[in-house]
């Protein structure tokens, strides 16, 4: 088994702001105040991805922000906030727990939106709503590297279960994690091959030393499509309506599958795809996608580098074990275990690996889950 920890921290984190009530107070207040960077927001709102994919969602979906009351958690220079003014809220409290907040405000006024966007400095684990009204749609952009990094998403958890009524709505509704086998030629070609010969002279142990510093935490780089080896898998899916901190806490994915062609596998390769509500009108849902085949994003992708080369024909199945868990001694980061299966592992059901037995089983789930399907259409009738 491969663990590491996951310390990443750089320009490219996110600007949305967490409000955890937890013991390691120097973390939070090392988190907030890095937000007070405004070099951060300029990242984060030259993003174009990120940035239009909230608007997008909101504009969208006019009918459900037309007259209602929303939350922004970790609301930033408040760009979300304006959207959902935009969209037609009626009221917007906007929770920010760094000093950014003051300058949020002032944008607010520069807007002439102050009676709409209300924004309050403070965690959202303080924040009382005036009233003790319930809000329609709590919007945030919490998501991190490998989508939870900074583990905001347990303050938004908490602010759902305090201030969302029972027929609101999560904006994004869903995230997923995903995961594949990958050559990292690019990263190989730029971080590491880099060392092998300058100016004539054998750099190799300096090689070996870089190589091994990459290895001891998650590595937070630009990844093309090509260089997976393998199709993506599921590691997990958060329902934001239904998920809990436990969830979020700990959790561990097991996939099997198989290669494309011949390759060699150096690490494992994490995105996250993030879904929003849409109006029944338009065909599945809008997405925040950050995967290697889709524009860049400020998360870009997370490489994590295996401590040996697995050379694969084309074919070949490959077997992972991914555990994710919160550190106990800083709750915004993770520990992420990987281990690489054994062919005596059994497979988990259904499986995509190709061999012909997942094959079969996995036809046979979907034979009987549509036959399911029509005898329960058939009694409704």
């Amino acid at each position: 088994m491969y663990t590491m920890k996951s310390n990443v921290r750089n320009e490219s984190d996110e600007s949305s702001d967490d409000c955890s009530d937890t013991t390691d107070a120097n973390s939070n207040l090392s988190y907030f105040s890095s937000y007070e960077n405004l070099d951060v927001h300029r990242l984060m709102l030259r993003d174009r991805p990120r940035t239009e994919s909230y608007r997008e969602a909101m504009l969208q979906n006019r009918t459900l922000f037309e007259g209602k009351v929303v939350m922004d958690v970790g609301c930033g220079t408040g760009i979300l906030s304006l959207f959902a003014a935009e969209a037609g809220a009626c009221k917007v409290y906007s929770i920010e727990a760094s000093n950014v907040a003051l300058i949020a405000r002032d944008i607010v006024k520069r807007n002439n939106l102050q009676n709409i966007i209300e924004v309050f400095s403070c965690q959202v684990e303080d924040f009382i709503l005036p009233g003790s009204e319930k809000v329609d749609i709590i919007i945030s952009e919490w998501m991190g590297f490998y989508l939870l990094h900074e583990s905001m998403l347990d303050s938004v958890v908490l602010a759902r279960d305090k201030f969302l009524k029972e027929s609101g709505c999560m904006f994004p509704c869903l995230a997923t994690i995903y995961a594949s086998p990958s050559n990292l030629n690019g990263f190989y070609n730029e971080e590491i091959s880099f060392w092998d010969n300058l100016y004539g002279f054998d750099f190799s142990v300096v090689r070996e030393a870089v190589l091994q510093n990459k290895q001891q935490s998650p590595q937070v780089i630009l990844v093309d499509g090509s260089e997976l080896t393998a199709e993506p898998e599921v590691v997990k899916q958060f329902d934001l309506m239904n998920v809990t901190v436990d969830d979020i806490m700990q959790f561990e994915s097991q996939f099997f599958t198989s290669s494309i062609q011949k390759n060699i596998c150096r690490g494992i390769v994490l995105w996250f795809v993030c879904e929003f509500p849409t109006e029944p009108k338009f065909k599945g849902n809008l997405t925040l996608s950050t995967a290697p085949s889709c524009p860049e994003t400020h998360w870009k992708q997370t490489a994590i580098v295996l401590p040996t080369e697995i050379h694969l024909e084309a074919g070949d199945v490959i077997g992972f074990s991914i555990k994710l868990s919160q550190s106990s001694s800083n709750h915004r980061h993770y520990n992420i275990q990987v281990e690489v299966l054994s062919d005596e592992v059994e497979h988990p059901m259904p499986c995509n690996c190709g061999l012909a037995r997942c094959k079969l089983i996995k036809a046979f789930m979907k034979e009987q889950h549509e036959l399911d399907d029509s005898d329960e259409a058939a009694s409704i009738s």
